[in-house]
């Protein structure tokens, strides 16, 4: 639904373009304005779809609504629901992958700070001991 979608229909298009320039064509110029023809109605086509795209996207985005009806809107409504959905869905999930490393590594530094501990306890224990011999 976004301009980038429309740039790789487009560049797409003008792949099998360039595609079928390189191709040597063996039949008479018949055929190489039957293909030149074929690509005119599809990059036609493609442009049309563009169009849809983006009057879509402009919806989505609160722009270009004078003109939607009211079902219009509320399947509009409908969509911008369920992408909230997801997008909530995601952000739970990555929420979650995160918890659960923070937990990993509290835990971890939980296990190095205990041995740090019985280091400094060890060589308390050392100290004590050389003063008081």
């Amino acid at each position: 639904m976004s301009s980038t979608y429309a740039n790789r229909v487009i560049d797409k298009t003008i792949e099998r373009y360039q595609t079928a320039l390189k191709t040597p064509t063996i039949g008479p110029a018949k055929g190489i304005d039957e293909n030149m023809q074929h690509l005119k109605d599809e990059t036609a086509e493609l442009h049309k779809k563009i169009e849809l795209l983006e009057v879509s996207e402009r919806m989505l985005m609160g722009e270009s609504l004078d003109s939607c009806s009211k079902g219009e809107l509320e399947q509009l409504e409908q969509q911008l629901e369920q992408s909230l959905k997801n997008i909530r869905t995601r952000k739970i999930t990555l929420l979650n992958e995160q918890i659960d490393h923070l937990k990993q590594q509290e835990e971890r530094l939980m296990k190095e700070n205990a041995e740090l501990r019985k280091r400094v306890d060890s060589e308390q224990h050392s100290i004590n001991f050389i003063n008081f011999v």
